[in-house]
């Protein structure tokens, strides 16, 4: 996969052809093992954001912990919409339980 200013070019895996994907917003899902190297190759290569269009890059899900597939998924997603939010505190309410003395 390749991503541009415009969005993402996907390839099929069996013919080559490739797709362009217009999106705003990138979100990719990888192996159940750790591996910041993608996140930690575009840290380095930050001159180069401003041409492909990259206002930020973070690293969440198997690229910071190993987990379920679920568990990355789940925190891409959560990760995808809170793009663009306004930190408003905690996204959940927080409840902390307290022992009668």
């Amino acid at each position: 996969m390749k991503t541009d200013a415009d969005g993402v070019v996907l390839a099929c895996v069996y013919t080559g052809r490739e797709r362009h994907l217009a999106c705003g917003s990138a979100v990719f899902v990888t192996s159940r093992l750790p591996n910041e190297d993608l996140y930690l190759d575009l840290l380095e290569r930050q001159s180069d954001w401003d041409d492909a269009g990259l206002l930020t890059v973070t690293a969440v899900g198997d690229a910071l912990n190993p987990g379920t597939i679920a568990s990355a998924v789940w925190d891409g997603r959560r990760f995808a919409e809170d793009l663009g939010r306004v930190d408003e505190g905690l996204p959940f309410p927080r409840e902390i339980a307290r022992l009668a003395p």
